[in-house]
């Protein structure tokens, strides 16, 4: 695998602790899973940046009606829905958003199963919720999985062909942000039926990123006992780019399954990393460490602690935007060149401006882009990029500075002739 993420489920923390915030971050967690439920979205005809902005400000922590076994608000904390960002921005955690209903709850205009003329909506909410993240908290990648267990909504008339339209509509909104991800599934591992029905929805599957996938969840041990997760590998590996996530994951007690997941998934979130004492342990659900309302933090099993901190610290491998294989060289880029650094090119003048497409080859609007870009930088407009251009592409653009400045520093190195 070239990333291994590990994270958390939900914000069952208090983001304010700090007793609670270090620990987590000295366990090795990179990624905490945010539920964001759509049933406190108020209604606008058009969401926007404004909208976004006021939800920012106003939305509770997405659990904070939720039920689980007859215990309500035991899960979760009173912060609001922000504090789970701010949390990531602060302490470089991937931010992993779900968007979905809770199940105890009556449900709002959009419905738990929501009617087909509201899909454009959600598509244009999902394509201004990844902009503010972009824009505002900066996140160079932020994922989303497109609802929780939608095999639940069957029940009511939602199958999986209208579950594959409405991400299908929901990832091309979230994925206009260059290097955000899509998660797609998000169900039980037993429900192998329905996952190959949404794996032979082509169209979609060309738009995410992850099969995500819940594993040994309450009473389901059975999902490790069938090896459930390398036939799921199997079944998705006709889509080379695609990846397994278990995104809801619970070992049972059992911690030598931790080792079933390297090299089989690309990311794991945990659910009872950390849990409201109220709540109590559980045999079930992986309690590491407990918190109460005080804000008093005890770890509940050292030894799961030690199993878990080993595990995430040997195996933890970032994303990282250019792939381990690829080596930048100071290819000149022209027109009709296709190759890595083209595509390192139309990014930067995407997110600068001058360019509103990243497709790889050099084409007559990337020459076009490349010509208004060196004349503003005030260097010889001749439509390549040479020497000159890309010290000003990787050093003097928002996306060159943040996120191609070691590959500029390679470039130094490099003994290529230049014009």
């Amino acid at each position: 695998m070239k990333e291994f993420i590990p994270g958390i489920c939900w914000q069952e923390f208090p983001t304010s602790n700090q007793l609670a915030v270090n620990a987590l971050n000295n366990a090795g967690f990179k990624a905490l899973r945010i539920f964001f439920n759509l049933c406190d979205l108020p209604y606008i005809a058009t969401p926007n940046q404004a909208y976004i902005k006021n939800l920012f400000a106003t939305m509770p922590n997405g659990e904070h009606a939720w039920t689980f076994e007859g215990h309500a608000s035991v899960n979760t904390t009173t912060e609001p829905m922000r504090a789970s960002f701010n949390f990531c921005k602060k302490y470089s955690w991937l931010p992993i958003v779900c968007m979905g209903y809770q199940e105890e709850l009556p449900h709002n205009w959009l419905g738990r199963a929501p009617l087909q003329q509201y899909w454009g909506w959600l598509g244009k909410f999902a394509k201004e919720f990844a902009i503010y993240l972009k824009s505002i908290y900066g996140f160079n990648r932020a994922d989303l999985e497109v609802y929780n267990e939608p095999s639940k909504l069957q029940a009511l008339g939602f199958g999986y062909d209208k579950y594959c339209s409405l991400a299908y509509i929901m990832a091309i909104g979230w994925k206009s942000v260059t290097n955000y991800k899509v998660h797609v599934f998000v169900d039980d591992l037993l429900r192998q039926d329905y996952l190959m029905a949404i794996l032979n929805d082509t169209a979609l599957m060309q738009k995410v990123d992850y099969i995500s996938t819940h594993c040994g969840l309450a009473h389901e041990d059975q999902e490790w006992d069938r090896g459930l997760i390398i036939i799921t590998n199997q079944k998705i590996a006709k889509y080379p780019h695609l990846k397994q996530a278990l995104t809801e994951m619970s070992v049972n007690g059992t911690w030598s399954r931790l080792q079933n997941l390297h090299n089989l998934v690309a990311m794991y979130c945990i659910i009872g990393a950390i849990r409201n004492i109220e709540f109590g342990t559980s045999t079930r659900i992986d309690d590491i460490f407990m918190w109460d309302r005080a804000g008093n933090l005890q770890c509940s099993s050292p030894t799961k602690r030690d199993i878990i901190t080993a595990f995430n610290k040997t195996y933890y491998k970032p994303y990282t935007i250019v792939e381990d294989d690829m080596e930048l060289e100071l290819n000149y880029v022209k027109l009709n060149t296709v190759n890595n650094e083209t595509k390192i090119v139309q990014e930067i003048l995407v997110d600068s401006g001058y360019l509103t497409l990243v497709t790889g080859k050099c084409d007559a609007a990337t020459v076009a882009g490349i010509k208004k870009f060196q004349a503003d930088k005030k260097i010889t407009v001749d439509g390549w990029v040479g020497k000159g251009t890309w010290e000003k592409l990787l050093l003097e653009t928002p996306t060159g500075y943040t996120r191609f400045l070691p590959l500029f520093m390679q470039l130094l190195t490099k003994t290529a002739v230049y014009r």
